[in-house]
């Protein structure tokens, strides 16, 4: 522990506290009710719902948790079912610009994490929800990697950090459920 906070590591059990994540469904329903309010007000709706929907997406259901004070960031995202891939960039951490990239290929996740700008590399965090009932092969930058996996609410929450003085690769393939 540093100041009283601790510090995850790889494999470490998860914190009492699920944070404002939630369970893999809940943030995203949320997400999906407030962008078809935005739809049905027009370009003229409210850009308070805007702003919060924006946040929600990135906070809730991505699960991207900066901490600037130790240079870490966190993404516990859990994407819907359908989802074949996603992208993000221009997330800020200080001085520091990120941005990753997830494509699935049936029980295949493949992660592509990259810092973009910033004087000192971040530290990466990644805590992914995935369907399934464990964790057949992990591999990080090409090389076969040990990682746990937590059962988390009918799938998988595999931990792993990574430093990002490089574009980093993680492919994880689970057990289907």
């Amino acid at each position: 522990t540093v100041g009283g906070r601790g510090l995850p590591t790889v494999g470490a059990a998860p914190t009492a506290a699920a944070g404002p994540f939630g369970t893999p469904g809940t943030a995203w329903d949320r997400v999906r009710t407030d962008l078809a309010a935005l739809r049905r007000r027009g370009p003229s709706g409210d850009v308070a719902l805007a702003a919060d929907t924006i946040d929600r997406l990135i906070r809730s259901a991505l699960g991207v948790a900066p901490d600037a004070a130790y240079g870490r960031l966190t993404l516990r995202p859990a994407f819907p079912a359908h989802w074949v891939a996603f992208e993000a960039s221009g997330l800020a951490l200080a001085d520091a610009r990120v941005g990753f990239r997830w494509e699935r290929a049936g029980s295949l996740h493949r992660f592509t994490l990259r810092q973009t700008a910033g004087g000192a590399p971040i530290t990466w965090i990644l805590e992914p929800w995935l369907a399934g009932s464990g964790l057949k092969v992990a591999r990080v930058d090409g090389d076969p990697a040990e990682l746990d996996a937590i059962p988390d609410d009918g799938g998988v929450r595999p931990r792993i950090q990574l430093p990002a003085e490089r574009e980093r690769t993680v492919e994880l393939e689970v057990t289907p459920p």
